[in-house]
């Protein structure tokens, strides 16, 4: 069998947060694949996630809500939807073109150096969550009626 390079470390909370966001907000079809290759734990794989396919509706999950925002990374931690609670912990998951990696943080501790180049900044698990794609893009993720 062909090694993908070293396991990544991913604990429970992780997994929590990465499985929650799929449930609520990645379509099915999509949400397995991704679930697969996250489970797989390998930089290769976590490499093959793409959370710019979220720009496209037929990706997202039926009843989510997405919201591109305009504003620079450091106006959207500034804004109140980045408020659920200034020491709520937050995972930051870096995918796609980011070199594979899991952080954790308080919300009101991170800056844009934190920021994933491309990846998922989970805040709370399957409730609110945002996307960011390798161009700069980043989409603001809740449920229908959030």
């Amino acid at each position: 069998m062909k090694s993908h390079g070293p396991k990544l470390e991913v604990d429970e909370q992780a997994r929590h947060h990465f499985s929650a966001f799929v449930d609520a907000f990645v379509s099915q079809q999509l949400g397995e694949r991704w679930v697969t290759l996250f489970d797989a734990a390998r930089s290769a794989s976590w490499r093959k996630i793409d959370p710019w396919s979220l720009w496209d509706t037929p990706h997202q999950r039926a009843g989510a809500r997405y919201e591109e925002v305009q504003d620079d990374v450091r106006s959207l931690l500034s804004s109140t939807v980045m408020r659920v609670g200034k020491d709520a912990p937050v995972v930051i998951f870096h995918l796609g073109h980011s070199k594979p990696a899991i952080h954790r943080i308080a919300l009101h501790q991170i800056t844009p150096q934190d920021w994933p180049l491309e990846g998922l900044v989970s805040i709370v698990p399957g409730s609110r969550a945002v996307v960011v794609n390798h161009d700069g893009g980043i989409l603001l993720c809740t449920p229908r009626g959030a």
